[in-house]
């Protein structure tokens, strides 16, 4: 299998279990393809083939024009290759049950108690990518989630309510010192990302503009500035910024801007007033090294629980 079915299967199905599981809930709206292609690495054309088969499983809708809508109810369990797996690694103890002549009902009770004892002290952690709005929330959770191989919640600033001290909180290093914060020690499993923009596109906003001025727009104030910012280190031409919830702002764009510039978080097709001129994307992408680092850390945060829970179950059956 070539590296871009790979990563189309593997995108495919981490869609399926986010929807699955709820973390992108009924009723909520997925990226475009055009985005998905864009955050993913793929060609839109396999987006699209994507969203296709997801819709074919009923559990997308693919209205005209407008993105995809989330309509599953989580009908099939995504968990079914673990499954087989336990049954497998059952086996053997089912066959040893039998060989020294406990019964079927007796091995039963044993592994209900053995399984309630685990996991009254143990609770899977839970990693959240936090973000200032659900925009880039949800397109941050679903990059992680397939370049990690696991399920990524997105979650708002004012949202932390619901973290628990196992649960693992990652977020742009613009946001550490807010989450930490907001946090107010929940968790301290706390994890700075270090996200940054594609060269290329810097380089061909840096074509595209001679004169200026160029318009950024962002989902807020606060990420307009920082990619006005970004900008400013690399391309000398005058630049306006505004908002999608700045209309009056967006509207003094008009005849003035040569081009305007967004993430690729935004959707332009929401935004009548951008003024029509050339649109460029800027992608911001989570650094390899960020994503390596952040596997290790899961990976070893899930061990450290379980060590810790073998402890105590060591310690309370010795007692």
């Amino acid at each position: 299998m070539s590296r871009s079915s790979n990563n189309a299967a593997r995108a495919r199905a981490v869609l399926r279990d986010a929807i699955q599981s709820g973390v992108y809930a009924r009723g909520s709206r997925l990226p475009s393809t055009r985005e998905l292609a864009a955050q993913l690495g793929i060609n839109r054309n396999t987006a699209t083939k994507i969203y296709s088969e997801l819709a074919r499983e009923n559990l997308i809708e693919l209205p005209a024009n407008r993105p995809p809508i989330v309509i599953g109810d989580g009908a099939t369990a995504p968990g079914e290759a673990f499954y087989e797996r336990l049954r497998e690694a059952l086996e053997t103890i089912f066959l040893e049950s039998q060989l020294i002549g406990i019964s079927p009902a007796d091995t039963t009770k044993m592994l209900n108690q053995a399984a309630a004892d685990f996991f009254a002290s143990y609770r899977a952690p839970r990693v959240f990518v936090a973000e200032c709005n659900e925009v880039e929330a949800r397109a941050y959770a679903q990059e992680l989630s397939i370049r990690l191989d696991t399920v990524v919640r997105p979650i708002l600033l004012d949202q932390f309510d619901q973290i628990g001290a196992e649960d693992i909180v990652v977020t742009p290093l613009m946001h550490l010192n807010e989450v930490r914060e907001g946090l107010n020690g929940r968790t301290e499993r706390l994890i700075g990302l270090v996200v940054s923009a594609n060269s290329a596109d810097i380089a061909r906003i840096a074509t595209t503009v001679t004169t200026g001025p160029l318009g950024i727009v962002a989902v807020n104030p606060g990420a307009a500035e920082r990619l006005r910012r970004l900008l400013g280190f690399q391309i000398d031409v005058p630049m306006v910024t505004a908002s999608v919830n700045q209309p009056e702002t967006l509207e003094a764009m008009r005849g003035k801007v040569e081009c305007v510039v967004s993430t690729v978080r935004a959707d332009k097709e929401a935004w009548e007033r951008v003024p029509d001129v050339p649109y460029l994307l800027i992608r911001y992408q989570t650094d390899d090294r960020s994503i390596e680092q952040l596997r290790l850390e899961i990976q070893r945060l899930g061990q450290v629980q379980v060590q810790e829970l073998a402890s105590v179950t060591e310690n309370g059956h010795a007692g």
